[in-house]
This record gives C-alpha cells, structure tokens and sequence, in this order.
C-alpha cells in the first residue's frame, strides 16, 4: 500500500548560519496552505544544538539533533501522518538552527491544501 510520502514532492535547502531560513517556500495562492509531511536533516555537525521548525505563524518543532557534541552516523528521519498542517496560508517554512558549526540539509515533504 502506498503512503502519503511516496507522492509527495520535496524540496531540499541547505540551512547554513543561526537565522531562519526557507526550507519550504510559500504556496503562491493567498488561500493556500502547505502541510509537512515528512522531514529529513542530516549534519556534520559535532556540536550539540537544536533546529526550530516554523510554519511561518508558528513553531511546529524544536528537535535536538545533534544531541550530543559528536557527528551524527544517520540521518534524522521523521515522517507525519498525519501530515503537520500548516497554521497560516502563503507564507513559507523555516528551519533556524541554533549552534551551526558545519550547516544542515533539510529535505521537507509537503502537500498542498
């Protein structure tokens, strides 16, 4: 059986520095909403610290990754169903690091609504 994942489209952004930064770019429609399906975040980051997950009205996550001051061996995978629906239409998702020594990559899944 297929799952919601599978037929999403992605998008993939590399989030460098402590600032927000667009991980998942507005809808385009003034009455549209992107909800999150599913995120990957990978780092070679040997600083622990946390990354926060905006929906552009408010904070979804804050996830501590790495957890600890080492290299993660595997990426961070985490999939919604279901999917993290966003709270305000056209506005656009933001991962905002807060130690970030080495950079992330953040791949989020979506589905328009």
């Amino acid at each position: 059986m297929a799952t919601v994942a599978q037929y999403a489209p992605a998008t993939q952004t590399a989030v460098s520095g402590t600032g927000a930064v667009t991980i998942l770019a507005a809808s385009g429609n003034a009455a549209g909403y992107r909800d999150l399906v599913s995120l990957t975040i990978t780092t070679a980051n040997a600083v622990a610290g946390t990354v926060t997950i905006s929906d552009g009205g408010k904070t979804q996550l804050v996830i501590n990754y790495p957890n600890a001051a080492s290299a993660p061996s595997t990426p961070l995978q985490l999939y919604f169903d279901p999917p993290v629906e966003q709270s305000k239409a056209n506005v656009a998702w933001t991962a905002t690091a807060s130690a970030n020594a080495s950079g992330y990559n953040v791949t989020a899944q979506y589905l328009d609504r």
